[in-house]
């Protein structure tokens, strides 16, 4: 695992590594919508039919067709996490380096 602060301690914020987490999220999401995609089309085939197997099939297709909202949901807000965390430790980093360059730290 890599070090997160630096010999003083301090937290330490990779953008590039927030970046490229970020990119898988976004890969993550799409497979994700992707797979929604196929399971509606499952579940709408299935609902033209008769019987106990495609009232099964609808019905699970139901179920993970949720599973798949909710992960999404969870990545969208991991996502907006990482955005939000490397926005502040910048904005943190700017301001501190503007005290330094006028003196006051």
């Amino acid at each position: 695992m890599p070090n997160l602060t630096n010999e003083s301690g301090a937290v330490m914020i990779n953008s590039d590594a927030a970046a490229s987490d970020i990119a898988k999220i976004k890969t993550a999401m799409q497979e994700l919508t992707d797979a929604q995609d196929a399971i509606a089309r499952l579940k709408n085939g299935a609902a033209d039919m008769q019987g106990s197997i495609p009232t099964a099939i609808v019905e699970q297709c139901e179920r993970l067709e949720k599973q798949i909202s909710n992960l999404n949901s969870h990545l969208t807000a991991a996502q907006n996490l990482i955005s939000q965390t490397v926005w502040k430790y910048t904005e943190m980093d700017a301001q501190l380096a503007q005290k330094i360059q006028g003196g006051s730290v």
